[in-house]
């Protein structure tokens, strides 16, 4: 029997949010091997330093797949043993199968600073995208 892992993805709309903790929604997916078993989309519990890190821990999520992300979220990440995978974007479900198939890698994607504002335009871990929360 193989062992579920959980994974959480911040969204908006179906796509990848590309400021982790600006995400209004988190999708929640649980996967054994390479088969998707379970999901809900649960909104995010409000950004406030260390509150989105401590309630995905309390979920029991194994690994965060994001875009941009502040440092100090991805030190709490570690400290807390969630594996991390940033620099990701596009829709949602194609970073789920991609990620069920061993098709994502980390860019090391992380914003200066913890708490921060972009401009018009502008946005961590975008990938180009044009899409931003």
């Amino acid at each position: 029997m193989s062992a579920l892992r959980r994974v959480a993805f911040p969204v908006e709309g179906g796509v990848l949010c590309p400021h982790f903790g600006h995400a209004p929604h988190f999708l929640v997916v649980d996967l054994e091997e390479d088969r998707e078993v379970g999901r809900q989309l649960l909104e995010n519990p409000g950004h406030t330093p260390g509150s989105i890190p401590r309630w995905l821990q309390g979920l029991q999520v194994h690994t965060v797949v994001a875009g941009g992300i502040g440092a100090r979220a991805a030190a709490l990440f570690a400290e807390s043993g969630i594996d991390l995978i940033s620099g990701v974007s596009g829709p949602a479900d194609d970073a789920v199968r991609a990620f069920a198939e061993g098709r994502l890698e980390s860019t090391g994607t992380l914003c200066a600073s913890g708490h921060h504002h972009h401009g018009e335009g502008e946005s961590c871990g975008s990938g180009g995208g044009g899409h931003h929360c």
